[in-house]
């Protein structure tokens, strides 16, 4: 198959193009789209990553497609300057890592597709 990439300056204008029939596909984040794919205004053909997503439970991988080895995620991580201290860094990082194991929390992001981990900042380093 042959793709032309198009850049958009944001997702928002690359879906109401796909919706009115001006894109063939798009590649996208879940939370972008899953509403337009729940609403029927949008089709999802594979998810990207090695699992199937529990929030799209039906929508079949790439590699379920037959691609073997794709995987595409994307991920997101809370940054600081370089200079902030370790004790900061730590306080911060407790902090955060406690709100993600709220139930409320990990309800929230896997209904739209994400999957918390919450990395030690030694492990996301």
């Amino acid at each position: 198959m042959r793709l032309l990439h198009l850049p958009y300056s944001s997702s928002p204008p690359s879906y109401k193009d796909l919706m009115a029939g001006r894109l063939a596909l798009a590649f996208s984040l879940v939370s972008g789209v899953q509403g337009h794919v729940m609403a029927g205004r949008m089709k999802a053909i594979a998810v990207t990553s090695r699992h199937r997503l529990a929030s799209l439970p039906d929508v079949p991988t790439v590699d379920e497609s037959g691609i073997a080895d794709f995987d595409v995620t994307s991920w997101y991580g809370l940054m600081a300057p370089h200079e902030t201290s370790l004790a900061v860094r730590e306080a911060v990082y407790r902090a955060f890592a406690s709100a993600l194991r709220e139930a409320d929390v990990v309800d929230r992001l896997a209904g739209i597709g994400a999957q918390v981990v919450a990395n030690s900042p030694d492990e996301f380093e």
